[in-house]
């Protein structure tokens, strides 16, 4: 697996989550490629107790539970010894956001651990094991880490070079610059009573690139205004 451009190895309790979405689209074709490598640890399997316990009731009362130290560490230090230097990233409500920057930082490391939690969080020792970093996608709550998991790897694989058919795609997309990406439309020219934007159908490569910087702009005014201060200045 560390011939691969990019890898990945996934901690998780669920791993078999992310099976389908790995063998299908743009994922499923970089593995095929060999441009990125996908290697999965289930906790599970680490557990010492005849049923496979994971999770267990957490100190000083309260509802839920929390993944278990033994498991997890067992399962890190396996990942570890598959991996050259790997970087350690655990998927956390409250880690450093993952944007376009963060996708960067791990195509430069090459070798990435990505811990999934799950109920109400893993035990707070795990982070004594080594050095690792927290890791959120977004400003909410999701059952487990292997979704966030699986955005982190999609949207990291596809700044792989040949990961990608149409490179050019890649350079516009949404959030390289900072802003948010133009409408687009496609056949017929009309419809139900909308009809395309005069200049798309001009031909005039130049005004047409104005217009659409001009619209990724305002969109980003309108949806996401907290990204105009990461435009980058040219």
């Amino acid at each position: 697996m560390n011939d691969c451009k990019l890898n990945f190895s996934v901690i998780a309790p669920i791993p078999e989550i992310l099976d389908t979405p790995l063998k299908y689209g743009v994922l499923g074709r970089a593995v095929k490629m060999g441009l990125i490598g996908i290697n999965t640890f289930s906790i599970r399997e680490y557990a010492s107790s005849p049923n496979n316990k994971i999770d267990d009731h957490i100190y000083g009362g309260g509802a839920g539970m929390a993944l278990m130290y033994e498991p997890i560490k067992k399962a890190l230090l396996d990942a570890i010894r598959a991996m050259e230097s790997p970087v350690i990233y655990v998927l956390s409500a409250g880690g450093r956001k993952f944007n376009h920057e963060v996708a960067h930082e791990m195509i430069n490391n090459r070798n990435n651990i990505l811990i999934c939690g799950r109920y109400e969080g893993i035990d707070e020792r795990v982070y004594e094991i080594c050095s690792m970093e927290e890791l959120s996608v977004g400003d909410f709550i999701l059952s487990g880490g292997e979704l966030a998991a699986l955005s982190v790897i999609d949207a990291t694989s596809r700044l792989v070079p040949g990961v990608l058919g149409n490179e050019v795609s890649l350079d516009e997309e949404s959030f390289k610059d900072g802003l948010l990406d133009y409408p687009v439309y496609t056949r017929p020219e009309e419809i139900d009573g909308m009809k395309v934007p005069e200049v798309l159908l001009s031909g005039d490569h130049k005004k047409i690139k104005i217009w659409r910087d001009d619209m990724r702009l305002q969109r980003t005014r309108k949806y996401r205004p907290d990204l105009l201060h990461l435009i980058k200045k040219t």
